[in-house]
């Protein structure tokens, strides 16, 4: 099993709840904009200085303007803690983190490392929530040689 910055831990020592970004997104709806989701996107990666950035604002705030997206969001609620079930998981884990990640704290990332036994942590730095977007070709040769090792572990 991968995970990358998955929410579901529940509660947090270090950081505030609910994090930047999750307020974030609860602020867009109603009345989407570009500014807020300029706003937003920025909350989502480490480097919004590329030249790739507006393209990926106007991309998603175009994205955002479906019906069914604002509807999902707004009726969306608080996200439920897993931590109880995490003993239960006996799935080899990668869970793949952005040291930046200012929607789902990098102490999470501890606690799922720590309620998952069979689980190892993968910290990217200077990256935010978005690993699979910020380092795409990290991200995707890890997760490759994760499944890759952990298929040939397998029985046949």
């Amino acid at each position: 099993m991968v995970l990358m910055g998955t929410a579901g831990y529940g509660s947090s020592v270090l950081a505030p709840l609910p994090s930047e970004g999750v307020r974030l997104i609860r602020s867009y709806y109603p009345n989407p904009s570009l500014d807020k989701m300029r706003w937003l996107i920025r909350t989502f990666v480490y480097d919004s200085s590329g030249p790739e950035f507006e393209e990926l604002v106007k991309m998603r705030y175009e994205a955002s303007l479906d019906p069914a997206l604002e509807r999902a969001a707004l009726e969306r609620g608080q996200h439920s803690s897993l931590v109880d079930l995490l003993p239960r998981i006996t799935a080899e884990t990668l869970l793949i983190w952005g040291r930046e990640d200012r929607f789902v704290p990098l102490e999470h990332a501890l606690g799922f490392l720590a309620g998952i036994r069979n689980s190892r942590l993968l910290v990217f730095p200077r990256c935010g929530h978005w690993v699979m977007a910020e380092r795409v070709e990290e991200f995707n040769q890890a997760v490759v040689d994760f499944l890759t090792r952990s298929l040939g572990a397998a029985p046949a």
